[in-house]
């Protein structure tokens, strides 16, 4: 998942984010480290958040 880059990308931290999604900041960080699934609708709420589309976030 290229969530870290397109977070980076945007200049938003995980603790920007984490209120733009229903997950905490160190949930981000779990999940951009590849320690932590997601469902779909979290894949959903990343996408909105940062302005992508749901696949863009797989490459």
């Amino acid at each position: 998942m290229h969530l870290r880059g397109l977070r980076v990308e945007r200049d938003i931290t995980q603790h920007e984010l984490a209120p733009l999604t229903s997950m905490h900041h160190t949930m981000l960080g779990h999940i951009e480290a590849g320690g932590r699934n997601i469902n779909l609708r979290q894949l959903d709420e990343l996408a909105v958040a940062l302005g992508v589309r749901p696949g863009d976030l797989f490459g």
